[in-house]
């Protein structure tokens, strides 16, 4: 599996968002990092690092979108998460509020 350090997600959706990361933490539960203020207006990016919520290491993980006023979007693929990993997990989302596709643009280092 492969490890990634952060993610990166371009809004080129009609809508407002943040980007977070959902993760299984090590008793095996779904966890949610908290909402930072990262916002992404239409046509913006950001990159969220794991080292920037404290994840432990070998955690695995997946962007997580959190959509004002719609649906909320995952990226799909997990990640073994790892603060000294150096790849991003890039992605680009698009759509409308109640219709949008996340799109995954592979993994940079």
């Amino acid at each position: 599996m492969r490890s990634v350090s952060a993610f990166y997600l371009a809004n080129n959706g009609g809508f407002v968002c943040f980007p977070r990361i959902q993760y299984i933490d090590q008793n095996g539960n779904k966890q949610l990092t908290p909402d930072t203020g990262q916002r992404l207006d239409i046509n913006q990016n950001s990159t969220i690092t794991v080292a920037q919520y404290n994840i432990p290491a070998g955690c695995f993980g997946q962007i997580y979108i959190d959509i004002i006023w719609g649906d909320d979007r995952t990226g799909g693929t997990y990640f073994l998460l790892d603060q000294s990993a150096n790849a991003t997990a890039m992605y680009n989302i698009t759509g409308t509020t109640l219709d949008s596709s996340v799109h995954f643009n592979g993994v940079s280092t």
